[in-house]
């Protein structure tokens, strides 16, 4: 059985505030920012909130247990926006997710969830090329703000020029 699966939802049936945390900035072809979650959904209650509140997002979600099949997904056209990971996979770490990533050329943005950020992890992290790192406990706003800035990053609208439009 497969762990892969796609959640598309709208904001209908929703408050108002619910609503604008769930905004999203379109995709260069007008849909919803797709992002790849990788090892949150085993990984402990904190990331198991978090991809439920993400999946009451307009966010195009596709879920990968580990790193290969982190790769089959990465290898689709498109690929992601942003990938989602948490530090340690069953077969393998973020730093081989990131290679991947480079490797495959997919222009997908990774950040990393983790318990705690220390200096050695963010030099690490900078110096591989990770976008952000999201550390537990989790804030929503701040889930949407760093999707929304590593897929501006992605698709090259500096995050200035996009905040202001």
């Amino acid at each position: 059985m497969r762990s892969t699966r796609e959640t598309r939802s709208g904001k209908h049936g929703r408050s108002q505030q619910e609503s604008e945390q769930s905004r999203t900035l379109p995709a260069p072809s007008g849909g919803p920012i797709s992002v790849l979650l990788l090892g949150l959904s085993q990984s402990g209650r904190c990331n198991e909130r978090v991809v439920r509140f993400l999946q009451s997002t307009v966010f195009k979600l596709t879920q990968a247990a580990d790193r290969r099949e982190a790769r089959e997904l990465l290898r689709r056209t498109p690929a992601p926006s942003v990938v989602i990971t948490v530090l340690s996979l069953p077969d393998g770490n973020w730093c081989d997710l990131v290679k991947d990533v480079v490797r495959l050329e997919t222009g997908s943005a990774v950040v990393l969830c983790s318990p705690r950020a220390d200096e050695r992890l963010w030099s690490e992290a900078i110096w591989r090329g990770v976008y952000d790192i999201l550390v537990e406990p989790f804030d929503h706003n701040e889930v949407i703000r760093c999707i929304e800035g590593a897929h501006r990053s992605r698709t090259g609208v500096p995050f200035r020029k996009a905040a202001e439009a």
